[in-house]
């Protein structure tokens, strides 16, 4: 079978880019594998600053800074209960 210039273009383009999948293909769905679960395990935590206001935080506390403290706790597993610990802990 003949194929004109522009099918032949496009085949070649198309094995082009199969190519280019099978080689990152794997990189990229493994590097979406290794995100994804990070983002649905995220950790909160609650700190009370030094004016004494209590704040729900996504970065762990390092003690370096004396003028943030935590509080409850180690770690929470969601944001809401976290938030829901600090009406009971900051009043």
């Amino acid at each position: 079978m003949l194929y004109g210039q522009g099918q032949t273009w496009r085949l070649e383009e198309y094995w082009r880019l199969n190519q280019t999948f099978q080689v990152c293909g794997p990189v990229l769905i493994g590097a979406l594998l290794l995100a994804l679960p990070d983002l649905a395990l995220a950790n909160w935590w609650i700190v009370r600053a030094s004016d004494k206001k209590c704040l729900v935080v996504d970065i762990e506390p390092t003690g370096k800074d004396e003028s943030v403290t935590r509080i409850g706790r180690l770690v929470y597993p969601t944001r809401e209960e976290a938030e829901a610990e600090v009406k009971r802990l900051c009043k």
